[in-house]
């Protein structure tokens, strides 16, 4: 099923499996609006992760993507660097959380922030 013009149900599922699929509208919104700025098709890596998945992954308890409300993803044609860049220039579209990490950028509705955690810079 289309969560929107492009993006899927089965981008938004947890990996591990399990089904979880929390579609918060706020966050289809914010990625969609990304997408039709960037023009170009944009790589999720995860956005649900069940408790068990958010444990195992070493994510931090109560992450905002046991709730279906973060996305961590790359952009073809984007290094991360550029694409957190792009990102952070966006506030119109991105008002929450806002992280670089080596493979990925995350993204999240909650309270406006930014960190770096990126191993090799």
């Amino acid at each position: 099923m289309m969560l929107s013009k492009n993006f899927s149900t089965i981008e938004w599922e947890c990996r591990c499996g399990c089904g979880q699929c929390i579609v918060e509208p706020a966050l289809v919104n914010m990625m969609q609006s990304f997408r039709d700025l960037v023009k170009k098709q944009v790589i999720v890596h995860c956005v649900n992760r069940c408790p068990k998945h958010n444990e195992e992954v070493g994510g931090v308890p109560g992450s905002y993507h046991t709730l279906g409300q973060a996305c961590d993803f790359h952009v073809k044609g984007f290094t991360i660097p550029e694409l957190h860049s792009v990102a952070l220039t966006s506030e119109d579209i991105f008002t929450g959380g806002i992280g670089i990490y080596d493979t990925f950028v995350h993204v999240d509705i909650g309270s406006k922030r930014q960190w770096d955690n990126r191993k090799h810079t």
